[in-house]
């Protein structure tokens, strides 16, 4: 990958502080230019399509999302959440929907240059965009207001299914949390939820507890002088990839339990492992002992994305 100029490094790190600031949804559009925006797909992008990879893989491994269905990209950006899905998912027409009308005919390009068989258009309103589709949302809850929040509500109540990404803050993971509490009423939680009952996150004794994982990035950014000069100059961990996430299919007929499931990571110690595990019962700590199952405190160790607990 071609090396970052000292240019292109200081328009990151001038990017990353509007990603990081205050209420981006009075800014300005911060995609100024096309330039930017190649920038940003090279770097940020891939960054949250490693966590797209993750989440994924997970939904190909279980199955259960609907097969041949329209797909829309709610807040685009450059595509990534829409090209991770199209490497692994089928789809005719692609919808995509943001704020900026330069990103939309830039991640449109780039879709048809890589999915030349798949018909990209794009929509300047959420009332244009089908509901009979799987929806993908990224990274959109810092830039929407309350009341845009709560329309996302509503526009993901009515579509076929959903996958909805986010960074694993405390704060954003509650955004999520909520939502879950009133979409779970029109679709089956697939993932990471292994119920479908209250989360056991609102009991107000897990007040500072959140719901996120950790993706792993491809084995290169260890390896590679693009990512590692990357992270030096914007201070990034790299090895870090913490999101909150939550997927949905329309209807609430044959919701299943499925086996308990770590949040976050587990902290291993001599002999035993502790984490922090979700049940239908609640969200509690739970010791894991190596004499009993090393096999499991291994895999603790190792921080697997989708670590389940066998009830």
């Amino acid at each position: 990958m071609q090396e970052l100029t000292q240019s292109e490094l200081q328009s990151l790190k001038e990017l990353r502080q509007v990603f990081l600031g205050e209420g981006i949804e009075r800014r300005k559009d911060y995609w100024e230019d096309v330039r930017l925006l190649s920038l940003y797909d090279r770097t940020f992008a891939r960054r949250i399509g490693w966590k797209w990879d993750a989440i994924l893989d997970e939904l190909k491994r279980k199955g259960g999302m609907p097969a041949g269905l329209p797909v829309v990209d709610f807040g685009c950006g450059t595509g990534v959440a829409v090209e991770k899905w199209l490497e692994r998912f089928p789809a005719a027409t692609v919808h995509l929907l943001d704020r900026s009308t330069t990103a939309m005919r830039f991640a449109k390009e780039k879709l048809e240059r890589l999915f030349p068989g798949v018909v990209v258009q794009t929509h300047s309103s959420p009332t244009d965009l089908p509901a009979e589709a799987t929806w993908l949302v990224s990274h959109v809850v810092n830039e929407l207001g309350e009341r845009d929040s709560l329309a996302l509500v509503e526009w993901l109540a009515r579509a076929s299914a959903f996958v909805w990404a986010e960074p694993g803050m405390s704060n954003v993971s509650r955004v999520v949390i909520e939502a879950r509490e009133k979409l779970r009423a029109t679709h089956r939680m697939l993932a990471p939820c292994p119920h479908q009952s209250v989360c056991g996150l609102l009991d107000p004794a897990r007040a500072e507890d959140w719901c996120h994982h950790f993706a792993k990035p491809p084995g290169e950014v260890h390896t590679s002088s693009f990512w590692k000069r990357l992270g030096n100059e914007l201070k990034i961990d790299l090895r870090s990839l913490p999101v909150s996430y939550l997927v949905g299919v329309k209807g609430v007929d044959g919701a299943e339990k499925r086996d308990p499931r770590v949040i976050g990571r587990a902290r291993t110690y001599k002999g035993y492992a502790l984490a922090y595990v979700c049940r239908e019962s609640g969200v509690a700590e739970e010791k894991f002992m190596a004499r009993d199952n090393k096999a499991l405190v291994k895999e603790l160790d190792e921080g697997a994305f989708d670590q389940p607990i066998k009830a």
